[in-house]
């Protein structure tokens, strides 16, 4: 395979019996599709793998509703090889003819969503199951080829990840940029599998069958749709939601087909009339998070625990899960474009600028095992406008581990986080405050990736932005 470093050449390959220049194809995009093909063959046997390792004992509860294509007899045939067409790619969605890709007009019919059949969750070709505790070395080997087959079509992006010596920065005044800092005594593991190893084997890294039950019993009655759309929030940000609801009704939810999507909006502690009016008023599906699966230590509001155990217990009912704080706004953004980008990598973010070790205490990472000072050359990605696929690698590389960090007194919120919430950037600190789900995830996301850690940032015209304190009375009484 090419390297990606090569792409911008432009070479080209003319396919055999080529006649005329409609036959020729530049390698860049043979590349991608190689790329999404591999991958969703990759996760296919992930899935196989799974469902076969994982003992009845340790399955959740039956979740979703049978999906796919209909026979004669009412029976569901399965819809998803690894072809591109007439599959939507990584989905196991059939498309409806004249549909266009990405658009969310595919038949209700094929919505992604687990299969139920008896005690066993047995799930279509490029879905995978919720997860449970425990991993095999043949799961290790599988999700290590998904890894390093991202790696290398994404290549180093030079304009994410940090390449300066941090004692440049510190020679014009630069506290929060990213850098590398030279006197660090270790570095990352070379060898990609040892990374995922790192990452999915320790037990402090799983989840226990129990805590796993419970989270997800909150999505239990959720409907499996093709994209699930999550916010939530408090009575404190409850005007903010109301603007959020508003962009997502200008921006987003008309393109959509109404039947292959779902909007939900947890209550994380609304007045009685806010919650009336949201109801009333946002035409999505109002829910309270039950607080209570979270360990007493992660329950505090700001810990944002409850983050990643949303995302958690929905994503497998979902082909992408998106979530989004209240201060996210859209804009006109090419949804083809964006979802193509979630199936690709796996995963999407906004970023910020600021080096992630100013924002992240010490004992976050001991939890992962590295000094500091590996991650300063990483800006944080911000978890409040986070993108997921629905894959077996997503589910258990990082999601998994991403929830046994936050049920971790020492990892996600091992602070008082009204004593960690103000950074003050008067100089370049290990810890200086602390950004909990966040600095878990980058921390997660850069030790996987490490060079290529850029191509986990949206790419797309007009992306989402972040607009604290952007508030509307747009809900009537």
């Amino acid at each position: 395979m090419y390297r990606p470093s090569h792409l911008h050449r432009g070479w080209k390959m003319t396919l055999p019996g080529a006649r005329s220049v409609h036959a020729t194809v530049r390698l860049p995009v043979l590349l991608c599709v190689l790329v999404v093909v591999l991958v969703l063959v990759v996760n296919t046997q992930l899935n196989h793998l799974h469902n076969t390792a994982v003992s009845p004992v340790h399955q959740p509860p039956l979740i979703g509703h049978p999906a796919g294509q209909h026979a004669a007899d009412g029976s569901v045939e399965e819809v998803g090889a690894p072809i591109l067409e007439p599959v939507v790619a990584g989905t196991g969605l059939v498309k409806d003819p004249g549909v266009a890709r990405g658009s969310g007009r595919e038949s209700p019919a094929t919505q992604a969503g687990p299969v139920e059949t008896g005690r066993e969750i047995k799930t279509k070709p490029g879905q995978s199951a919720p997860g449970t505790p425990g991993i095999s070395e043949a799961e290790i080997a599988a999700y290590t080829q998904v890894l390093e087959m991202r790696m290398e079509a994404a290549g180093r992006d030079h304009g994410v990840v940090g390449t300066r010596h941090c004692s440049v920065l510190a020679a014009v005044n630069n506290t929060r940029g990213t850098c590398i800092d030279t006197s660090c005594p270790t570095a990352f593991h070379t060898s990609p599998k040892q990374r995922v190893r790192q990452l999915v084997a320790p037990k402090h890294m799983q989840v226990t069958a129990d805590q796993l039950r419970q989270v997800l019993d909150i999505g239990r009655d959720v409907e499996s749709k093709r994209y699930i759309f999550i916010t939530a929030a408090s009575s404190n940000h409850y005007n903010e939601s109301q603007a959020l609801v508003y962009n997502m009704r200008k921006y987003i939810l008309p393109k959509l087909h109404p039947d292959s999507y779902s909007f939900l909006y947890y209550d994380l502690g609304l007045k009685p009339t806010e919650r009336r009016r949201v109801e009333k008023n946002c035409n999505c599906s109002v829910r309270s998070m039950p607080i209570s699966v979270l360990p007493p230590h992660a329950r505090h509001l700001m810990c944002y625990a409850w983050k990643p155990a949303i995302i958690k217990a929905l994503l497998h009912k979902a082909e992408v899960l998106v979530y989004m704080d209240v201060s996210i706004r859209f804009r006109d953004m090419d949804l083809d474009a964006f979802w193509a980008g979630a199936r690709r990598w796996g995963a999407q973010f906004l970023n910020s600028q600021d080096s992630i070790p100013n924002h992240t205490v010490q004992p976050t990472f001991a939890f992962y095992g590295d000094p500091a000072c590996l991650y300063w050359p990483y800006p944080e990605l911000l978890a409040g406008f986070s993108v997921f696929h629905n894959e077996p690698f997503m589910q258990r590389v990082v999601i998994d581990p991403w929830l046994a960090c936050a049920f971790n007194a020492t990892c996600m919120c091992p602070v008082n986080p009204h004593q960690y919430r103000i950074c003050a950037h008067t100089e370049r600190r290990v810890g200086q405050c602390h950004r909990f789900d966040l600095s878990s995830l980058t921390l997660q996301m850069a030790k996987l990736y490490g060079d290529t850690f850029g191509h986990l940032v949206l790419r797309t015209n007009h992306p989402p932005k972040v607009a604290r304190n952007d508030r509307m009375g747009f809900f009537t009484d």
